[in-house]
């Protein structure tokens, strides 16, 4: 029995080329969605490099089926399927239409779940198509704004929404498959209709194809290109703060103490800070009784080798989680303190071109490695009078760049990063600063980021050649510490929980 009627107009019973290289691509990248959906879920283990690269794959196949998808939808336009065989009843082709519109439902929704599972989950992990740099696949536009609650409801509902929508798919190409088999062993040529190797009962040309591949590519292009240009945009012209600058010493402390006051000043510190005026006052006046030399620190004045603080509030110490907060201050208070050497130490001023300030980090199974264009720094530094030494940094921290690595540039300026928005700049003061080998010491200190203030060490060696200096060091911080990541990735699976900072810096005596 034909597979096509005979009596004109008859129309070929073969699809056309286009769309069966469509269906089998389409057909191929669903089947490894399935399996690589369920093995990064149930086989392999959470947060491992496994897991990632299956993670990664994952959301590469399902980006190709949604524009594929569009090229079959747009392809089909031009080109409608064939008829059916006789031997196909008139409920069986009712049938395979619903099943056909489904397809491309569940083609077009699938992948648009889980687009939007990664643009709101809390480990923000970038998409990079296949493992290519070039190939960077965003997030949806107009989450971002989306409260904490609103974006994990909306998770919770689209991945949910995800995973049952991939096994009716699972279920559907079962049915697909059954309903080929049954119509093949009734008619004998069925499945030949999707092969390359027939002919087809009749003339036939195919149409749109320059259509169908620009519109793809536009689409693609369009994302793609998006995403490229929120990774890598440079940075907006900015006025930073440069080190060894011609300012003033007591000009240049006025400003860093101004920045970091202003910066004490959010809302969630105003009662330390009420506190912290109260009880300042009380030991200015008893300071300033017991030595006349003493009033311009215990006035909270700046001295012309270290930036203005206030004195350790005392009165917060009685409780546990204020107590705390005064032992991080107490590090940066020591200028201010009766008991602090007088000596005169000289003061290093930092040749920005020759220095450095970078930091390293994990992320996704591979390292990230950036630095900062724009810090100043305030020293004032004598090997042989180090209770009189001091170092100040202030780090702009707009100006960060990511020079190693695939990460995205808002990921570490946003709030769940650095902060950049609501804190520009970042801190470290040190009056603490001992000797722990030949050219070697360490600094012991404060350092500020997002308003949250704790302890940090930085070991470093120093080589002084007449006038000139030259620095390396080094520390490690835990993230966490500063609420760095703690949405994205509080347990450390994506983000590792250290980062390394280093620097280099070459310095000339004032």
């Amino acid at each position: 029995m034909p597979t096509t009627p005979t009596d004109r107009p008859f129309r070929p019973s073969r699809y056309t080329t286009g769309a069966i290289l469509l269906h089998w691509s389409i057909a191929l990248l669903v089947i490894l969605q399935i399996a690589s959906g369920y093995a990064m879920g149930a086989l392999v283990a959470p947060g491992s490099p496994t897991q990632y690269t299956l993670f990664q794959l994952h959301k590469s196949l399902g980006a190709t089926v949604l524009l594929l998808t569009v090229a079959r939808i747009t392809w089909r336009f031009f080109n409608p399927p064939p008829a059916e065989p006789e031997s196909v009843t008139r409920v069986e082709r009712l049938v395979a239409g619903l099943v056909h519109k489904v397809f491309y439902l569940l083609l077009i929704v699938i992948p648009l779940t889980g687009w939007i599972v990664i643009t709101v989950s809390p480990v923000q992990i970038d998409t990079i198509l296949y493992f290519q740099n070039w190939l960077p696949w965003p997030h949806l536009p107009g989450l971002a704004g989306l409260s904490a609650d609103a974006r994990t409801g909306l998770e919770d509902i689209a991945g949910e929404t995800h995973e049952i929508l991939a096994y009716a798919m699972g279920a559907l190409v079962l049915l697909h498959i059954a309903g080929a088999v049954k119509h093949q062993l009734d008619d004998g040529q069925y499945i030949r209709r999707m092969s390359l190797l027939a002919r087809g009962a009749g003339p036939r040309k195919a149409y749109g194809h320059a259509t169908t591949v620009l519109a793809t590519a536009l689409i693609g292009a369009g994302i793609i290109g998006s995403a490229g240009f929120a990774r890598y945009e440079p940075d907006a012209d900015k006025a930073a703060v440069s080190p060894g600058t011609a300012e003033t010493a007591p000009a240049r402390d006025a400003d860093v103490a101004e920045t970091f006051a202003t910066a004490a000043m959010d809302a969630s510190e105003a009662e330390a800070t009420e506190l912290a005026a109260a009880d300042a006052a009380p030991a200015a006046a008893e300071t300033a009784a017991a030595s006349d030399d003493a009033e311009p620190a215990a006035a909270g004045a700046v001295t012309d080798r270290t930036t203005a603080v206030e004195p350790a509030p005392a009165g917060v110490a009685a409780d546990a989680a204020e107590e705390a907060e005064a032992t991080q201050l107490a590090a940066v208070a020591g200028a201010t303190s009766p008991d602090a050497p007088a000596a005169s130490v000289p003061e290093w001023a930092v040749r920005p071109q020759e220095s450095a300030l970078a930091f390293t980090f994990g992320y996704q199974s591979a390292e990230i490695a950036a630095r900062f264009g724009s810090f100043d720094a305030r020293i004032a530094f004598d090997p042989d009078n180090l209770d009189a030494s001091t170092v100040s940094v202030t780090v702009d921290l707009d100006s960060v760049a990511i020079t190693s690595g695939t990460i995205a540039i808002g990921q570490v300026k946003g709030g769940d990063g650095l902060g950049v928005s609501a804190n520009p700049q970042a801190t470290f003061t040190s009056e603490t600063i001992r000797r722990t080998g030949e050219g070697a010491y360490v600094a012991e200190g404060v350092l500020r980021l997002k308003t949250i203030e704790r302890p940090a060490t930085l070991d470093f060696t120093l080589e002084i050649d007449g006038d000139t200096a030259v620095a390396h060091g080094k520390t490690t911080l835990e993230r966490l510490g500063w609420d760095v990541g703690r949405q994205s990735d509080p347990k450390g699976g994506t983000i590792s929980p250290a980062v390394e900072v280093t620097f280099d810096v070459t310095a000339d005596r004032r």
